[in-house]
């Protein structure tokens, strides 16, 4: 069995959250990363045209949320 074989036939893999974002067929992330990484990594990928799913907490801090919501905002992008 190789590696693709074993990840449940998924067709695509990713080395960076840089890579995935950049995939033109997908449209929606789920990030349930460690909580200091939700900011960033949630603003790239809306950056990126991607919708967003954040497990919470949202963000360790009130102004962090904002900006998020300002990102989410300003691209016209799903998030929650």
């Amino acid at each position: 069995m190789n590696l693709q074989e074993s990840f449940f036939d998924c067709n695509r893999f990713y080395g960076a959250y840089e890579e995935l974002f950049a995939d033109a067929q997908i449209d929606i992330v789920y990030l349930a990363t460690p909580h200091d990484s939700h900011v960033e990594l949630s603003i790239l990928a809306m950056q990126n045209g991607k919708d967003v799913l954040c497990e919470k907490p949202l963000s360790l801090s009130y102004s962090n949320a904002i900006r998020m919501t300002k990102t989410s905002k300003k691209y016209n992008k799903f998030f929650m």
